[in-house]
């Protein structure tokens, strides 16, 4: 089904117009967006030519302007839509603020360690949130400061990471549903209900990049019903570590056994994927390359592979060579790519 992005840009753009940027965050304003597909781009109302730099829904400099994009794939519900451009503005507002606390997501691929003993606290700490938005307790907040101190002193790495993911992500995420909130009631009501769903479920805690925009937003919410936290303000301090500041004990919680099944399960589906594609023997690129860009959402990195579903990136002698599929990226042992493997059918 052909996309008029001429017609759904203008929709977007008249239902922006009814949201109060002011109320979703201090000096946030709107600004410039595109919607665009494989063979057209539509700036600003207007249709102009498609290049590389418009790749995945996220915000780019185009000719020395901060802009939001997305990719339109397939038809969505213009008010959500229109919610989720507003995540991607944010984005472009961070940048223009001049933003510090964004994570090297490269080196977190390669980096990030799934413990069960750091994904079991986790897993306490997500239901917890998930259920203070619904039902606040001081008591039960209390707790989950604590799980967190815990996990910040006995896993800094992997807490820093989630908590630059919660900073960056997680406030878009709350930009994008409050955004939503004054388009529909309804359609905010089913988008909240769902993130409290994810971040309760253990199921979402791999890969801990995507359930990381929910528990952000969610935890904003926590801070701003119920603390004086002023996130807002410009800091050099992710949130999810300022809040910690007047915990000076921390809680743990047993091993859950079924958390290391999960872990298991997590990194035997990718070796499966890695397999896949070295069987197929489908290779785009063979060499030795900077590590390529990848599709970070959701992309998985396990004993010298990457996986990135959509796209990959990487640069031949300077110039940029964008795949459009899935693929798999065989590492040189450190943290460079020596082999691009194409699937030879997409993923789920």
């Amino acid at each position: 089904m052909s996309i008029d992005l001429l017609s759904l840009y203008s929709e977007i753009k008249q239902l922006m117009e009814k949201v109060d940027f002011s109320m979703l965050w201090r000096g946030f304003k709107p600004l410039r967006f595109a919607l665009y597909n494989e063979t057209q781009c539509c700036f600003d109302g207007e249709y102009i030519e498609k290049t590389d730099e418009f790749l995945a829904n996220t915000a780019i400099e185009y000719e020395g302007e901060h802009i939001a994009i997305w990719d339109v794939m397939e038809p969505q519900d213009a008010k959500v839509l229109a919610s989720k451009m507003i995540h991607e503005m944010f984005h472009a507002y961070q940048h223009i603020c001049g933003e510090t606390r964004f994570p090297d997501e490269a080196q977190a691929l390669l980096s990030y360690r799934y413990s069960a003993e750091n994904l079991s606290i986790k897993a306490e700490e997500d239901a917890l949130i998930a259920a203070l938005t619904h039902d606040f307790d001081e008591e039960g907040f209390e707790r989950l400061l604590r799980l967190r101190r815990f996990r910040h002193d006995r896993f800094p790495y992997e807490y820093a990471y989630e908590a630059a993911i919660e900073q960056i992500e997680g406030s878009a995420r709350f930009v994008e549903l409050n955004a939503l909130k004054q388009l529909s009631d309804e359609k905010y009501d089913k988008s909240l209900s769902a993130s409290r769903k994810e971040v309760g479920d253990p199921l979402s805690l791999l890969p801990v990049r995507v359930v990381s925009y929910e528990i952000g937003a969610l935890m904003l919410m926590l801070l701003k019903e119920h603390t004086n936290l002023d996130f807002e303000t410009p800091s050099d301090v992710p949130f999810a570590i300022e809040m910690l500041s007047c915990v000076q004990n921390g809680e743990t919680v047993p091993v859950n056994d079924r958390i290391e099944g999960l872990i298991r399960a997590y990194h035997d589906k990718t070796d499966a994927i890695v397999q896949r594609a070295k069987e197929a023997g489908r290779i785009e690129a063979e060499g030795d390359f900077d590590l390529p860009m990848v599709n970070i959402y959701d992309a998985r990195c396990h004993g010298g592979f990457i996986v990135s579903r959509f796209f990959a990136l990487y640069y031949d002698a300077g110039a940029p060579v964008v795949l459009n599929g899935d693929f798999v990226i065989e590492l040189n042992g450190g943290d460079r790519a020596v082999r691009i493997y194409r699937l030879p059918e997409p993923l789920e």
